[in-house]
């Protein structure tokens, strides 16, 4: 891994140079949070519709046997 200061050093030093390094570790580490928080919000959004999906097989599943039992009754 590259050092830090390897990066100034390479930019030409100076406050320019640690300014720019800092605004991209700072734009790494925002996108580095973006991405494990898009990862928990689409793992809770997959488990969501798994439990849906779930109640509405239920769901159907119950119908069709009130249906049979209707059919059944006439």
């Amino acid at each position: 891994m590259t050092n830090f200061s390897e990066i100034i050093s390479a930019l030409g030093g100076g406050p320019a140079a640690v300014a720019i390094a800092g605004l991209g570790y700072f734009a790494w580490r925002v996108l580095n949070w973006w991405r494990e928080d898009t990862k928990e919000y689409n793992a809770a959004l997959r488990e969501i519709q798994k439990e849906a999906t779930e109640s509405l097989q239920a769901s159907t599943e119950a119908i069709r046997t009130l249906t049979e039992e209707i059919k059944r009754r006439d």
